[in-house]
């Protein structure tokens, strides 16, 4: 796509979604007519409280690259995943547009172009495209973050053991399955499993020996005695291979073996070495020792050069020296001469020997193609006297290639273009095996010192400062998500009873402890001139009416709000997931604001509705002189009248009032939560955090609340103490009344201790809700379940019989 294209497109439609569907660029995935075919599966859901027993340090076995990778891992190879993989794709396309839409109209199309540009070469292809367009990264973050929950039962050593068999188990099959299981393994930093490694390498090369490369000959070895050779056994079955060394000439003499010492030598006698045939060749030197008068051996001062098997190499040591002079010439004489000529000492030469070959006798079966083998060779015979040191030979193992062609040993992944969040290390990629640390890394990497690292490039290792390599491979961190995949279980009467009870118990307690400033507040409204401010008013009251003044109402208000918590709480509960079925996930997922604020008006109406006959008789025993303080008296007191149906005269009033109070309650209480948890995504993990994100949120909501509500709530109290004289007037007249009396300002009398006395109401009711919530078995962990992928592989739901056309599928496609 060119820009101008690309321009015009977006000048056509800001609707990200409309390009994309103009483009007819889908998104990857598995067809659906291709799942149809297979027959939908079957997540598996389990309940986020199974898997809290373990502590923060075990959940430390899996790094956050491991749980990443093995997401991606089981996106392209497991079905169950990538069914679910697919389902989400709908969703991601509906927000991704919404996102590219708003993009478009902040930056234009001309610098939204360029930014998609990544080659730089003024156009735009479907994967630079498709990079910008979609946005994957939270769904791929919660199936994550799922993986790393189930991952919660795997922990140690032993789990890790238990993880790698049951992938083996599951995928092995495949071969580049196998192959991406050992990457997997490889990215461990702690507990890794290496044997179980090298076992799987071995299973997937399943490599043979097909010859032996001799290293170092050696030397000091003789044919009388042989060296024998051991080779180490495979990764993988019990088939060692077993060789034999073929030994030739190292050109040079090892030794003079002495045949016989001779005797009576006076002194160490002269010895000459036959030269070798070979024109190049040099002849060995020697000198003799004697003890005595006979010889105890020949020393090499040079062993020469260029002898082989075929010489014929002769020692020849000179004789005693004979002194004719003292010598008796007679016949005894004659007989010592030819004795002393006779005791002259012989010896022959003892050749070099080195490994020339080693003949490969069984080649074996089960070895890794990048594993290291030992090929160990005897030593040469132990140290005789008068020869030159051995030297033992050193021998390399030629194994048979793999079955998928030539592997991979350098790879960095492209740097201009953006990575897919479920793309695989290439499956010829080896995992290296370092003999110092005893582990595996990720070839090419290889951590030299903090500052620089070595690269395999080009058959040779090359050193390039770290930080140039490692943006390469940031890739494979993934996205980071608090929360996993996880939907709620059908709730059922009773935990929606739970839901009220405890609602009901938090909103009567909360407003039981908050009587008093209620009482001001409610003073400060009624009679403006009198109680112009909550100090004085305070006071005003302490020194007129006494403490008891501070409880008046308290029948109706603990009565009422009980009433009123349980039906707000309850049924905000009811009509938010009601909605939700209603309008569907995606749109709960996209509009999760305007759903809870339809569903808490809801829940408000019927709130305000029963808690109105409470509040009104709260109003009058606060500020009606002589009006009973008691919740009995008053409904006596109000029925002696015949004032009854009067008690609901404020309900228009209280829904104007209760309708944004519930409503900025709840929003504000969900904005400032997520807002918390965010920020401090670790105060997730605690309880006690958790409520006290509760307390704080609920406070930032109740001063919301309480301004929001405020002008409702004067006219509220107006409407029901003026009935008392008389003189009541509807709805119409007190907003009248009070835009005389002090204008807009009017609405807001009593304003400061409202909002302390709803910041402060709230926040107990968040905190005692939530507490009570647990205590009931109905918090969010008892409530919600989570996608268990693990448990999935556990009993077998990766759908054998089309896995490997599925995984190959997603595999082409996210190409």
């Amino acid at each position: 796509m060119s820009r101008r294209q690309f321009v015009g497109a977006a000048a056509a439609t800001t609707a990200a979604s409309a390009i994309f569907l103009a483009l007819g660029m889908a998104q990857p995935g598995i067809a659906d007519d291709d799942l149809a075919a297979k027959g939908e599966p079957e997540l598996v859901w389990s309940a986020i409280a199974d898997y809290e027993e373990s502590t923060a340090q075990e959940r430390g076995t899996y790094s956050p690259r491991f749980v990443a990778y093995l997401a991606r891992f089981l996106i392209n190879y497991d079905t169950i995943s990538a069914y679910w993989w697919n389902a989400q794709q709908t969703k991601v396309s509906v927000a991704s547009a919404q996102k590219f839409s708003k993009r478009l109209i902040e930056e234009g199309a001309t610098s939204v172009f360029y930014n998609l540009d990544l080659d730089g070469n003024g156009s735009l292809s479907e994967e630079e495209f498709y990079a910008g367009l979609t946005d994957q990264t939270e769904a791929f973050s919660k199936f994550q973050a799922s993986i790393a929950f189930g991952l919660r039962k795997y922990q140690g050593k032993d789990g890790v053991r238990s993880l790698f068999k049951l992938l083996v188990e599951q995928f092995g099959e495949q071969l580049s399955a196998r192959r991406q299981i050992a990457l997997l393994f490889s990215l461990m930093d702690s507990v890794q499993p290496v044997e179980l490694i090298k076992r799987l390498i071995g299973e997937t090369d399943n490599a043979s020996i097909i010859g032996y490369k001799v290293v170092d000959g050696g030397s000091g070895y003789t044919p009388e005695a042989p060296p024998s050779v051991k080779v180490d056994g495979p990764a993988f079955l019990d088939d060692t291979a077993a060789a034999k060394a073929v030994l030739k000439p190292t050109g040079r003499l090892f030794r003079i073996k002495v045949t016989s010492p001779g005797k009576g030598y006076v002194k160490a006698p002269d010895v000459t070495i036959s030269p070798p045939r070979a024109s190049w060749g040099r002849a060995a030197t020697a000198m003799c020792m004697l003890k005595g008068d006979k010889l105890a051996g020949v020393v090499l001062t040079n062993p020469g050069k260029g002898y082989t098997t075929g010489d014929d190499i002769r020692v020849m040591i000179a004789g005693p020296a004979i002194n004719m002079t003292a010598i008796n010439v007679t016949a005894a004489g004659a007989g010592e001469v030819i004795e002393r000529m006779m005791g002259g000492a012989t010896a022959e030469a003892i050749l070099d020997m080195m490994v020339g070959e080693v003949a490969v006798v069984k080649p074996g079966s089960g070895y890794g193609v990048d594993l290291p083998i030992t090929v160990t060779v005897d030593q040469p015979p132990t140290r005789v006297d008068f020869a030159n040191f051995g030297q033992v030979a050193k021998v390399e193992a030629v194994l048979s290639p793999p079955p998928e062609g030539e592997l991979l040993r350098s790879w960095l992944p492209p740097a201009s273009l953006q990575q897919a969040v479920t793309e695989l290390l290439p499956n010829n990629l080896v995992p290296k095996l370092d003999p110092c640390l005893g582990k595996f890394y990720i070839s090419p990497i290889q951590v030299l010192d903090p500052k620089y690292c070595i690269y395999y490039d080009n058959s040779e290792f090359q050193i390039y400062p770290s930080q140039k390599l490692a943006p390469y491979f940031s890739f494979l961190d993934g996205p980071r998500a608090r929360y996993p995949v996880e939907k709620e279980r059908p709730l059922d009467v009773g935990v929606f009873l739970r839901f009220a009870a405890c609602g009901a118990a938090c909103g009567a307690t909360a407003h039981a402890v908050l009587i008093p400033i209620d009482v001001v507040k409610t003073r400060m409204q009624s009679e403006p001139r009198k109680y112009p401010g909550m100090v004085s008013t305070f006071k005003t009251l302490l020194e007129e009416e006494g403490k008891d003044a501070f409880l008046l109402g308290a029948g109706a208000t603990i009565t009422g709000y009980f009433v009123y918590g349980g039906v707000s709480f309850g049924l905000t509960e009811f009509f938010k997931r009601k909605f939700v079925e209603i309008c569907g996930p995606e749109f709960a997922t996209l509009y999760p604001v305007p759903l809870l604020l339809f569903a808490s008006a809801m829940a408000a109406t019927f709130a305000a509705t029963a808690v109105t006959p409470f509040e009104s008789l709260r109003i009058k025993a606060v500020t009606s002189p002589g009006f009973p303080r008691t919740l009995i008296g008053g409904l006596q007191e109000v029925a002696r009248r015949g004032q009854t149906r009067e008690l609901f005269d404020g309900v228009p009033v209280l829904l104007l009032a209760e309708i944004p109070y519930m409503m900025a309650k709840f929003a504000v209480f969900d904005a400032a939560s997520k807002l918390a948890y965010s920020l401090f995504p670790q105060a997730g993990e605690s309880v006690t955090l958790s409520l006290l994100v509760s307390l704080l949120s609920g406070m930032v909501a109740g001063v919301a609340a309480s301004l929001v509500s405020q002008p409702s709530d004067t006219i509220l109290v107006a409407v029901n103490g003026e009935a008392e004289e008389g003189g009541r007037m509807d709805i119409v007249g007190t907003v009248r009344n009070k835009l005389k009396e002090g204008g807009v300002a009017a609405f807001y009398k009593g304003s400061v201790p409202r909002a302390i006395k709803s910041a402060i109401n709230i926040a107990i009711q968040f905190f005692l809700y939530d507490s009570c919530k647990r205590l009931a078995h109905v918090g969010p962990d008892d409530i919600k379940v989570f996608f268990d992928v693990m448990s999935g592989l556990e009993i077998g739901l990766k759908g054998a019989g089309g896995m490997g056309a599925v995984a190959n599928m997603i595999e082409t496609n996210m190409r």
